[in-house]
């Protein structure tokens, strides 16, 4: 009797003691006034097909009473049949399949947001380069005292100062991927790159601003 109540089956521990008892269905529905096809889905622990658990309990005591059961076993087995099933249920919802398209969901979106990030650094790049730089207009004037005043090596070597003093502006793309994914990138209207990037992978493209 240990064994049957360890198995969590109520059904199986009211219909054993009530054939141990030599007891029929008809008439422990006679006395408990619960119809035969309610005690059938108890000794069959048909879960689905029995009523609100608030009912099964009750028909639970009532039936274990009839047949001199002890009404609270039957009870505690229903409700650990209930939390087994739960349990299983629950377990299904997070199979590895679900998973798995959990994870390609996620890989999906971080690629999303990398392509978003390269498109700005493209646009971004192709505004400054439409913007006209300002020219500096030099007037007879000035380039007569220029030359009158300067040997003409110091004003080649000038001219290659003001040069180094102009850096060329860029701009910096620093990617970290947080999974593996693959990434497409076009900087300065030139041709696109693939990129395979590891978890943990760093990347870093320049772009010229102008």
């Amino acid at each position: 009797m240990k064994t049957e109540k360890e198995s969590f089956s109520f059904g199986r521990y009211l219909q054993s003691m009530r054939l141990e008892k030599k007891i029929s269905l008809e008439k422990v529905s006679e006395e408990t006034r619960i119809a035969i096809s309610n005690l059938q889905l108890i000794e069959q622990e048909a879960l689905e097909a029995l009523p609100d658990k608030v009912f099964v309990k009750g028909f639970l005591r009532s039936y274990a009473r009839a047949i001199g059961a002890d009404g609270d076993e039957a009870v505690k087995l229903y409700e650990a049949r209930l939390d087994m099933v739960s349990r299983l249920t629950d377990a299904g919802r997070f199979s590895p399949r679900s998973s798995l398209f959990a994870w390609r969901n996620l890989i999906l979106s971080i690629t999303t947001v990398l392509a978003v990030i390269a498109l700005t650094l493209y646009g971004v790049s192709y505004l400054q380069s439409r913007i006209p730089q300002p020219e500096t207009v030099k007037t007879p004037a000035d380039s007569e005292h220029s030359e009158a005043t300067l040997p003409r090596q110091e004003t080649d070597s000038s001219v290659k100062k003001d040069a180094k003093l102009k850096p060329q502006n860029k701009l910096v793309l620093d990617i970290t991927a947080v999974d593996d994914t693959w990434i497409k990138v076009i900087i300065d209207n030139k041709d696109s790159k693939e990129y395979n990037l590891n978890s943990g992978e760093n990347l870093e493209l320049e772009a010229s601003a102008g």
